[in-house]
């Protein structure tokens, strides 16, 4: 992913993350959550209109997916791992943690409407 660095999150989980060229001391984040049940390039080329925006994007890959460690569960479990996510960008130094926003797309679109019932951290959420 160009621009993005992979990072460690939850269980020994990979995610991707990437800073806005023009980046504040604190800046919003998004947490985007991609179609489908594994991980592509274009999925990240999905999120890169909030990276655009002067937002840092962290675009989590999870259990199950892409040859990392555990089972899908059709979201039970992945709600979790969305969860972990969260936290991880949360505690980047860089990050607002009180402007995080989850955005998803097809499974990642349910999955954020599951995300942002479970859990308080997130000003926002669509899905689309």
């Amino acid at each position: 992913m160009p621009g993005a660095t992979a990072v460690r999150y939850g269980e020994g989980l990979i995610g991707f993350l990437a800073k806005p060229q023009q980046i504040g001391e604190k800046s919003p984040a998004v947490l985007f959550l991609h179609g489908g049940f594994a991980f592509g390039a274009d999925d990240f080329e999905m999120a890169t209109p909030y990276l655009n925006a002067g937002y840092v994007v962290m675009v989590p890959i999870l259990r199950g997916e892409n040859g990392q460690s555990g089972e899908y569960s059709m979201f039970y479990n992945e709600v979790s791992d969305v969860i972990a996510a969260a936290d991880y960008l949360a505690s980047q130094p860089f990050v607002d943690n009180k402007h995080i926003y989850l955005a998803g797309h097809s499974v990642g679109g349910t999955l954020t409407l599951l995300a942002s019932q479970c859990s308080s951290r997130f000003k926002a959420a669509t899905s689309f």
